[in-house]
């Protein structure tokens, strides 16, 4: 038998039971109830829990989280504007939409279409009370994905991902890397025109989220993959490219390859600051070491990672990228993504997992913020996600409201009404809003989960995946959900 003691318990945390006994040959778990007291700051407090036979010892710190109970939060409503019906109508919205000047929405969906395969881009305009989709384009030759750009003479600006060159109803041949587009409205309808076309490596492969646009119009985006081999890439870490306006066309450049150390797997849209700097996400790579880590015998990366937040700046006219922080365990979070930047030039985000393990979910995601200084960027978690009423595993893109609230969607989570816990999805995912109300908060920051929309499932829609903020309300899709199973979009009004 091993003899276990739990150790070092910090004054206003207690466990029960203190030393207990283990059957190495069983694989039977001992509970534990771990209390913290009203006074106890919320915070990271680490234990130590050793384990001794009659021959050795062996002794590990383990991290224990302390939060403040979040008081419940106001239910929001959120009706659906759109069913998408699939076929040439389209299907699976799976990307942030935009808007123009005139509060018009744009998007793009991965399914669907002219040959039901390969996506389409489509316009949702309100008329009479009533908003109405248009598709202005179908593929047949990539599926588009990531959220569009407008220039400002109103062409779009989008990509395709990884897909078969040909789709129609029976599917696709061919193989495509992904391209980048764009379209251009004629009297005749919207005009297509691919302005690269992604090798792997050493260029690029897999755009997936979305491009960029710098006050000269110039474009800028990630690839997941491509770039220079890496071992523990199994391949290229991905990159970040430009396309230059050069005269009539357009000139492509991959301005920087990841290499592992500085992340890999750029997943998530880039944002630009009123200096034109970068900010991005790479959502695996980074510390070698990070125990979230799961790697196979030959050392290649078999598991997420924890990843990395990045800036890219212009020094005499090249491109200099920054690592600003490395995720190194597993409860600062792990898999970033979805940056957004406030007027002070913090930076918030969401890791996909992370936290601490709750009764729904281990490591179900939390959202931080990143506050620069002199002496480099300090991450402070403002929020753990504990699977329940606020979802779990948040995912894409945060917005912020003018009250300085944020919004963003959970994949996963919500009460167990729809999904299969035992195939990885548990609950139809949520919508939440975090506010800054003062006091500790749920982690000391003084956050807390103001709103939840809990998706029902079914023509409610469930898997959302993305929100836009436009004329002061919320607008999102889902990847499934209508009567034929194709995705909604939804809206959420102030």
């Amino acid at each position: 038998m091993i003899a276990v003691a739990i150790t070092g318990m910090p004054s206003g945390l207690t466990v029960d039971p203190v030393s207990f006994s283990l059957d190495p040959n069983s694989n039977s778990p001992q509970a534990l109830t771990i209390t913290a007291a009203s006074s106890l700051l919320p915070g990271v407090y680490p234990i130590t829990v050793t384990g001794a036979n009659q021959s050795a010892s062996n002794s590990i710190t383990v991290n224990v989280g302390a939060v403040e109970p979040t008081p419940p939060a106001t239910s929001i409503q959120a009706n659906v504007v759109y069913s998408f019906s699939g076929a040439s109508d389209g299907g699976a919205a799976s990307a942030p939409m935009i808007a123009d000047n005139a509060g018009n929405l744009y998007g793009v969906t991965y399914e669907g279409g002219t040959n039901q395969l390969g996506g389409t881009v489509f316009e949702l305009s309100l008329s009479n009370g009533t908003w109405q989709k248009t598709v202005l384009y179908s593929f047949d030759d990539g599926q588009p994905v990531g959220a569009l750009v407008f220039d400002n003479i109103g062409n779009l600006y989008g990509v395709t991902g990884e897909s078969g060159n040909t789709c129609n109803p029976n599917g696709c041949s061919g193989f495509s890397m992904g391209t980048v587009y764009e379209l251009t409205p004629t009297g005749s309808g919207w005009q297509r025109t691919v302005l690269h076309t992604f090798s792997g490596s050493p260029d690029g492969e897999q755009p997936g989220a979305g491009l960029v646009m710098d006050k000269a119009g110039n474009l800028y985006g990630t690839t997941e993959y491509g770039g220079d081999y890496n071992v523990h890439c199994g391949g290229g870490c991905g990159t970040v490219f430009t396309l230059q306006h050069s005269g009539s066309g357009w000139a492509y450049s991959v301005i920087h390859k990841f290499g592992y150390s500085d992340g890999s797997s750029p997943q998530s849209q880039m944002i630009i600051d009123p200096q034109g700097n970068f900010y991005g996400t790479a959502s695996t790579g980074g510390d070698i070491n990070c125990p979230w880590v799961q790697r196979s015998a030959v050392g290649i990366a078999s598991g997420p990672e924890c990843g990395t937040v990045f800036e890219l700046t212009l020094l005499g006219g090249v491109w200099q990228e920054k690592t600003i922080y490395t995720f190194h365990a597993s409860y600062e979070g792990a898999g970033p993504m979805g940056l957004l930047m406030d007027d002070a030039g913090n930076l918030y985000g969401v890791t996909t997992f992370g936290g601490f393990d709750t009764t729904l979910c281990g490591q179900c995601g939390n959202l931080f913020k990143l506050t620069p200084s002199a002496s480099g960027w300090t991450l402070t978690q403002l929020y753990d996600f504990v699977g329940s009423g606020d979802g779990q595993q948040p995912a894409t893109n945060l917005v912020r409201d003018q009250a300085g609230n944020i919004y963003g969607v959970t994949q996963n989570g919500g009460p167990p009404n729809c999904g299969d816990s035992t195939t990885g999805f548990y609950g139809c995912g949520t919508v939440v809003r975090l506010s800054q109300v003062g006091g500790m908060g749920q982690t000391g920051q003084g956050v807390i989960a103001t709103g939840y929309y809990v998706f029902p499932g079914g023509a409610a829609g469930w898997i959302p995946w993305s929100l836009t903020l436009s004329g002061g309300h919320l607008y999102g899709t889902t990847q499934e959900g209508a009567l034929p199973g194709n995705g909604v979009i939804f809206e959420i009004s102030p």
